[in-house]
């Protein structure tokens, strides 16, 4: 049976996978960039070493193996730079840039459901190249004279990181309390049996990353019993879900507590005791007899204030397409109501059902004006959207040409229509294809006209009156190409 036939009704969640990979390596190419730069800032490798962990766990939990024995090296290998026992020099960084290409790649199969043997031993024996020991003492000449570094202590966790762990686990365990009541009445669906893994799978695996160990083994233990259930070893019984739903409970505290800035020591050895013996079960125990939720877990107006409200939603683009299309319908069947008022004033001048018409015309044309530039306003993207590929594309291009060159940009907050940013992202490559190739001399040439040995690109983008201007800018040459629309 193929990866896709086992996944079947699991839509939603291959989704989200792609949807948050996505992302995840569209940063990774920024990161990755300024990491070769020799930026020594610990939250930056942090931060890396986060995405790639992010994609070991979820492409696990999906069972892409390929794709988590991959993320999982590269892990192994940032880790070693984020102890300072290797550095983080080009080749390396070539290696990992090859890596998020793949994992590029293998989105696109995920998409498309397209099924195949991935061969990635050889790029996996590049990384492990690295993580020999004689490869770290060879590259960290320090690494005898000091003693290994703790991966992170809780006193240099950034502050950054601590916020997104706190963000993501609040937005996980808002309808994870529902989702765990759910499972009681609906036993046998898988899909509601995945999200609740998941939520408990996500938890776990960010604690470890930022040292939070128990809240950490709570939810491993919870993720047992989940994995249990989902395996057909174990029914959701009433005393099952009181569990999840203490471990959930359990969980909520200690985020809040960690929100709050508070240390306190916590003793879970009998909530762990009791969830490892419900994973344990050999055989269900069936209960119907209570279906009630305790009163200590109803949803109260106190909690649901104190939930984190989402500031923004994802919509699918054939959804936000309709939208503008009718609102063009709209706009047409007002001025053929306007029309149709001109024609009735001209007739029955004077009546007043017909001057009534006339002023609620005017009404309607204003709103229908507004609704129409709101709508096309949600189609508006930053052009940061664009301009963060462009530092990757800059540097392979320089690389292959024997270069050295830095791309600045400007006015990233500047929007544009998505079909235009989509229309303009291949005539931007080849123009900087150009400027790179034709605008800016190899090292040694600039070096003996007196200049830096790395040369500078920058890209603007401002508004115009009713265009917007985009410049690609060779610093010394002084020469300009512009792009409008």
């Amino acid at each position: 049976m193929s990866i896709f036939s086992e996944l079947e009704g699991m839509d939603d969640i291959l989704n989200d996978f792609v949807t948050e990979t996505k992302d995840l390596v569209e940063q990774l190419d920024i990161d990755l960039l300024e990491l070769e730069k020799g930026s020594g800032d610990k939250e930056l490798v942090n931060r890396i070493f986060r995405a790639f962990h992010t994609i070991k766990g979820t492409s696990g939990f999906l069972n892409f193996t390929a794709c988590t024995e991959l993320a999982h090296v590269a892990e192994d290998l940032l880790n070693r730079i984020r102890n300072g026992e290797i550095t983080p020099t080009p080749d390396k960084i070539d290696l990992l840039l090859e890596s998020v290409d793949w994992i590029k790649n293998f989105i696109i199969d995920v998409v498309d459901r397209n099924e195949k043997e991935y061969d990635i031993q050889p790029l996996i024996t590049k990384l492990t190249q690295y993580l020999e020991p004689s490869a770290q003492e060879a590259d960290a000449p320090n690494a005898t004279a000091a003693p290994r570094p703790p991966i992170i202590s809780e006193t240099e966790l950034p502050a950054e990181l601590v916020n997104e762990f706190i963000t993501e686990a609040n937005e996980l365990l808002q309808t994870l309390n529902n989702d765990i009541l759910s499972l009681e009445i609906e036993t046998n669906n898988q899909e509601l049996i995945n999200q609740v893994y998941r939520v408990f799978h996500t938890i776990k695996g960010n604690a470890g990353l930022i040292g939070q160990s128990t809240i950490a083994e709570v939810a491993h233990r919870a993720e047992d019993i989940l994995t249990r259930i989902r395996d057909n070893h174990l029914e959701p019984t009433t005393e099952i879900i009181d569990g999840l739903l203490d471990a959930a409970d359990f969980l909520k505290n200690c985020i809040d507590d960690l929100q709050q800035g508070k240390k306190p020591v916590y003793d879970t050895a009998s909530l762990e005791k009791h969830l490892q013996g419900m994973a344990e079960e050999t055989k269900p125990v069936v209960n119907p007899a209570s279906k009630t939720v305790p009163e200590a877990r109803q949803d109260t107006p106190e909690k649901r204030n104190a939930a984190r409200s989402e500031q923004t939603i994802r919509v699918d683009v054939e959804k936000l397409d309709n939208l503008v299309n009718l609102a063009g319908e709209l706009i047409l069947e007002k001025n053929r109501l306007l029309q149709l008022t001109e024609n009735l004033n001209h007739k029955y001048s004077g009546v007043k059902e017909v001057g009534e018409l006339e002023g609620l015309n005017n009404s309607l044309g204003y709103i229908t004006t507004e609704i129409q530039e709101s709508v096309m306003k949600m189609r508006m993207l930053p052009i940061a959207n664009l301009f963060r590929k462009y530092p990757r594309t800059v540097r392979d291009l320089a690389r292959d040409k024997h270069k050295e060159i830095d791309l600045i940009t400007e006015g990233e907050e500047t929007e544009l229509d998505r079909s235009v940013i989509e229309a303009i992202s291949d005539p931007l490559v080849h123009i900087l294809r150009n400027a790179i190739d034709h605008g800016i001399e190899l090292p040694a040439d600039r070096i003996k006209k007196g200049k830096s040995p790395r040369g500078t690109i920058k890209m603007s983008a401002f508004q115009e009156g009713n265009h917007i201007v985009i410049w690609v800018k060779m610093m010394e040459l002084e020469l300009t190409l512009t792009n409008c629309c």
